[in-house]
């Protein structure tokens, strides 16, 4: 059994150590008896005396990183998960995808899962029915596709971009602040902050145009690769 899979490395634990280097370049600045001042009259630093601070923050910041992700930024760009591209695509309202390739996905949804997606005039009547009945449907196929040989890496790069712009909030101010220290004491070390600070203020400026393009990737892919699997794989 694996500890770590490929999605939990490049999609959780890379961002969230590139979205700490500022915070680690910042700390270079504080003196380590300061730190070990911090901890000196408590007991619990004793058991942790000799793990790495750095991992710990890592660590730390992977939970926290990944739930402000899904529950600000996701939640509020797909409404809960209702506009989600996967459902969305699917709705014969929608223009995303063509009508021939809807047709296709939706003829094999009804004969490999005998789910019946609702029709157009009943879509309008009930667009909610309509949306958990796409949800449904989908989730059968996220398993039956499982870590396809595109549908894995559009589903990294989309979770590596939402939890690198759920970063982005830590990110600015120890950046912003890394420049300032930096200014009066290194002028490379400046301009390194200031690119970095630039960067992930970017990342959340853009966030909504970023994770919808890679959420359309990785639902055109999902479906896409549905068409080609057979049923029972």
């Amino acid at each position: 059994m694996k500890l770590l899979d490929v999605y939990e490395i490049r999609a959780r634990y890379i961002p969230a150590i590139i979205a700490a280097l500022p915070a680690f370049i910042l700390s270079a600045f504080i003196k380590r008896e300061v730190w070990i001042s911090l901890f000196s009259n408590a007991q619990c630093f004793l058991i942790v005396e000799n793990v790495s601070l750095s991992l710990i923050a890592v660590l730390f910041l992977i939970h926290v990183q990944r739930g402000i992700a899904k529950h600000v930024f996701e939640n509020l760009i797909f409404k809960s998960g209702k506009e989600f591209p996967t459902t969305t695509m699917l709705l014969l309202s929608d223009t995303y995808l063509s009508s021939e390739m809807k047709t296709k996905i939706r003829k094999k949804i009804e004969i490999t899962f005998n789910i019946h997606l609702l029709a157009l005039e009943k879509e309008q009547e009930n667009l909610e029915e309509a949306k958990k009945t796409i949800r449904d449907a989908v989730n059968l196929i996220r398993k039956q596709v499982k870590n396809g040989d595109k549908t894995l890496q559009y589903n990294i790069h989309y979770g590596f971009s939402r939890n690198l712009i759920a970063g982005s909030i830590f990110a600015i101010p120890a950046s912003v602040l890394s420049a300032v220290l930096f200014g009066i004491h290194n002028q490379a070390g400046f301009y390194i902050s200031l690119i970095m600070a630039a960067f992930f203020f970017l990342a959340l400026i853009f966030n909504r145009k970023i994770l919808i393009h890679y959420a359309n990737a990785y639902a055109e892919c999902l479906l896409s690769e549905f068409l080609t699997t057979k049923k029972g794989e």
